[in-house]
């Protein structure tokens, strides 16, 4: 399965799965069908690590910012997206009357905090 079929059938089962295509043999065509399946970015071997940065965070912003408030989130898959990347950030969960804040830093949980 190349980079093309496995996006197709992600999102298939997950339309709301944030992509990134990265390939070594790049050309127009794939280039338009990785737009066409709205991938975030079409990276070309070799790339700067940078650039995959700036797409993964863009990612992540998507995540933390669903088009959708209603649809709940997977805390865990969060949780992991945002350790693998080492971001920095504050996350605030709010679940039925219960809320509450996980700070990361560099990718470790450092504070957490629970409201009632």
């Amino acid at each position: 399965m190349d980079g093309l079929e496995l996006t197709r059938s992600v999102k298939s089962v997950s339309p709301d799965t944030h992509s990134i295509l990265i390939t070594a043999y790049g050309n127009g065509e794939i280039s338009n069908s990785a737009n066409a399946l709205g991938c975030l970015a079409y990276l070309e071997k070799p790339f700067d690590i940078d650039v995959l940065l700036h797409y993964s965070s863009i990612a992540l912003e998507k995540v933390a910012k669903p088009s959708n408030p209603q649809k709940p989130l997977d805390l865990n898959k969060i949780l992991r997206i945002y350790m693998k990347s080492k971001k920095d950030t504050v996350l605030s969960i709010i679940a039925d009357e219960h809320a509450g804040y996980l700070v990361v830093k560099n990718g470790r949980i450092i504070h957490a905090q629970y409201k009632t």
